[in-house]
């Protein structure tokens, strides 16, 4: 083999790698997020979920592209760990499709209709047909399958130029010799692993494997550790992407390599027990690209098939994997599920996001609440929680705000763009909800530290005033969580009622102040914790507006608030909260 030849067989590897590339890009858009969808609402039995997890790979052409959809339905919480199990093992079976296309390319003919299907015929047409598609045509979807096309085109020149740079070498008896040494069952299963982890697909690998065999001096009983191998070595991205994954992320991962695992020891098992009682003998024969495809799919869809029912131990194995730890943080997990694998899936992605902007709204709500309860009955660990909390608001802010300007940077979503606006709009007000309620946490370990306290009377007064805080922090943030506009209706009146009892409170600190009932100190500490209480009041009011629009997007932010304000609902409210509030003051 001449140095002229080992370029030729390079570049008809990139010429492979970069087609399998083309066209699983192209089918991931134009039917990715289609396909997200029906995973998402057919895996919830173990034969959908292998059935839909072979076809889903099947069109997508990649089993890590199906894994990377389960693991983002399993972190937004929307699919079991038990329900991707089927769908990986369906996965395997799809993800040999791949080797049926690439063996058209061993189709030739002289005459007739055999010449017309050769791929020495229609590879060139379909790559005529996607390069007008994408450069002529204006509409994405038909781009993209232009691309799809492209893809297929280049994978079946790459298969070809392999094939052409390999078939010299069936005279070559070195070459001829290093195949023997592949003979041996660990050596085969070992190449093959180095094969699979180099390229990182096991399409990719079947299919080199696939332009080897046009030699002649491959047999199937060779051909088969392998394969095996190089399924085992594909798994080095998906092990990869454990690293910094979520616990349930390793989980689905874990299932993903462990199920590979156990089929490759299924397979090797049954094989040589046959072997050993003299069956199997046709496999000796001289294997050829048809021989090796029907090979691959016959191994993964039997171990897959024998899997499938014992689909609740391999979960069971996953957990004993991936062990739960009491001391991961359940509430920075939402953070972790904002990963860069979900970006591909708009969908997917804007779910995670608004799922995380839920969770920031519970945080506020508890921040809020912890910090104004330490006036009434100080405890160290509760202005311990509350700080903790404040920083997490802060992490949730940052990672969502840049997280959801991405999505809106990608792929458009038109019918979930007015959800992504309301929760930009919306993480400014939770995080200074935290802000307020560390600011009231450290008035309450000033007054702990320096040994003072409020009169009776501002306590007093104090008593309804924070209860009216607490309940509009209740019911704007529940409300944004349910979208409920009837309570979200009830945050701005109960804001004005609160604005109304601070003015009132502040002129009655000032006249304790003038008689002396009052000392500086105090009287600092008590006029901070009404700046902070009412600024909570005007952000829960944000939000409570924030709801209202996003149920009624035809108004604007500015004539809504003002709509808002002059109707009898309000009027309602607002006299209901005066005579629960104001009037006990």
């Amino acid at each position: 083999m001449t140095i002229f030849d080992v370029i030729t067989l390079l570049g008809g590897v990139a010429f492979f790698l970069f087609g399998m590339s083309t066209m699983g890009t192209g089918l991931k858009s134009l039917a990715g997020n289609r396909m997200e969808r029906i995973l998402w609402s057919l895996s919830s039995m173990p034969i959908k979920g292998l059935l839909l997890g072979t076809v889903v790979t099947a069109v997508i052409q990649s089993s890590s592209a199906a894994t990377i959809m389960t693991i983002s339905f399993v972190n937004a919480g929307m699919m079991k760990l038990a329900q991707t199990i089927t769908v990986i093992l369906g996965a395997e079976i799809g993800t040999t499709a791949t080797g049926w296309i690439l063996s058209l390319s061993s189709a030739h003919g002289d005459s007739g209709w055999t010449r017309l299907i050769s791929s020495s015929t229609f590879v060139p047409l379909v790559a005529l047909a996607g390069i007008i598609l994408i450069l002529f045509v204006r509409q994405q979807r038909k781009k993209h399958l232009g691309s799809i096309l492209l893809g297929f085109a280049l994978l079946m020149t790459g298969m070809s130029i392999m094939s052409g740079a390999v078939e010299p070498l069936k005279s070559d008896p070195g070459f001829t010799g290093i195949l023997t040494l592949f003979s041996n069952p660990i050596l085969g299963l070992l190449a093959g692993l180095v094969l699979g982890a180099v390229v990182q697909s096991c399409s990719a690998g079947v299919g080199i494997v696939q332009a080897v065999s046009v030699t002649g001096v491959l047999a199937y009983s060779t051909c088969l550790p392998l394969i095996m191998g190089i399924n085992l070595g594909a798994c080095s991205p998906v092990l990869l992407s454990m690293i910094g994954a979520t616990k349930n992320g390793r989980r689905v991962a874990a299932c993903y390599v462990s199920t590979t695992g156990v089929s490759i020891i299924l397979v090797l098992l049954v094989y040589y027990v046959l072997r050993a009682f003299g069956l199997l003998s046709f496999m000796d024969g001289t294997a050829n690209m048809l021989g090796i495809a029907a090979l691959n799919t016959l191994t993964r869809m039997g171990a897959s098939l024998v899997m499938t029912p014992f689909h609740k131990q391999i979960e069971k194995l996953c957990y004993r994997l991936i062990r739960y730890s009491p001391s991961e943080d359940a509430d920075s997990e939402y953070l972790d599920k904002l990963t860069d694998s979900a970006l591909r899936y708009p969908r997917t992605a804007v779910n995670l996001s608004l799922a995380a902007v839920q969770k920031m709204a519970e945080l506020a709500q508890e921040a809020v609440l912890d910090a104004i309860g330490l006036f009434h009955v100080f405890d160290k660990d509760i202005a311990e929680r509350v700080a903790q909390r404040e920083a997490l608001l802060d992490k949730y802010e940052d990672k969502l705000g840049d997280y959801m300007m991405r999505i809106m940077g990608g792929d458009s979503v038109p019918d979930l763009e007015w959800e992504l606006d309301k929760a930009l709009s919306s993480i400014s007000d939770l995080e200074r909800l935290g802000d307020h309620a560390m600011n009231v946490m450290e008035l309450a370990v000033e007054m702990q530290d320096k040994h003072i306290s409020f009169s009776e009377e501002a306590k007093e007064e104090l008593k309804y005033f924070t209860e009216a805080v607490n309940e509009v922090t209740t019911i704007a943030c529940t409300s944004f969580i349910k979208e409920d506009e009837k309570e979200a209706l009830k945050v701005e009146p109960l804001e004005e009622v609160i604005d109304i009892m601070c003015d009132e409170l502040k002129l009655r600190h000032v006249a304790r102040l003038q008689s002396g009932q009052c000392t500086i100190a105090v009287g600092f500490v008590f006029n901070d914790l009404l700046t902070n209480c009412e600024r909570v009041a005007d952000h829960c009011s944000n939000l409570g507006i924030c709801t209202l629009k996003s149920l009624n997007p035809q108004y604007m932010p500015h004539e809504y608030s003002s709509s808002v304000e002059a109707s009898a609902t309000f009027t309602e409210h607002f006299l209901n909260f005066t005579e629960k509030y104001v009037s006990n003051l």
